[in-house]
């Protein structure tokens, strides 16, 4: 049901990563979001989700957790090491790509095309990491068809945005030209 947490086989991989179902579809699928971000809906065939067992807990029980985020001193949680991030997510080392001028560009190379945009690889000092480029922020005018602008492999220009909770958000717009940040 709506808001149940699951695990759901991410099948570009062919793992199970912990998820939360968005709605049931039409065709009988549903609509999951990883818990890695929350910002990528996939649709997940039945039989590729399994129903997460809540644990039972009670006032004044100890509970060994993990610190996933601390954002405007509100401290995120959570009962799964490393916070039940899927490989490339909150787990990567972004220290390099917090230093970036968001007005510059950087080579990087799409690795994934999602109806919602781009998840492009790039370097920087020596580190690599993965981010994306929201449909938004493919070009600067609107993009309705992200396969339509790039191939999976095809090296292009990005700017690191924002380093948010472990994730870069990264832009192909000219600077200035309606970033979100």
């Amino acid at each position: 049901m709506e808001g149940d947490r699951v695990s759901a086989l991410y099948a570009e991989e062919k793992e199970w990563y912990d998820a939360t179902v968005n709605e049931k579809n039409d065709d009988g699928t549903y609509s999951v979001s990883w818990d890695e971000d929350g910002d990528e809906p996939e649709d997940i065939k039945e039989k590729d989700i399994k129903l997460v067992e809540r644990p039972a807990l009670k006032v004044n029980q100890i509970l060994d957790v993990w610190l996933t985020k601390i954002d405007d001193g509100k401290l995120g949680l959570s009962m799964i090491e490393g916070g039940g991030s899927r490989g490339g997510g909150r787990n990567q080392d972004l220290s390099a790509f917090e230093s970036l001028d968001p007005d510059t560009f950087i080579d990087g190379k799409v690795t994934r095309i999602q109806q919602y945009g781009f998840f492009v690889e790039i370097q920087h000092e020596g580190q690599s990491a993965q981010g994306l480029v929201h449909v938004s922020q493919i070009k600067d005018s609107f993009c309705d068809d992200p396969w339509q602008e790039a191939e999976e492999g095809q090296e292009v220009q990005v700017r690191v945005l924002k380093v948010d909770q472990g994730k870069l958000k990264l832009s192909m717009r000219s600077p200035g030209s309606g970033d979100w940040r």
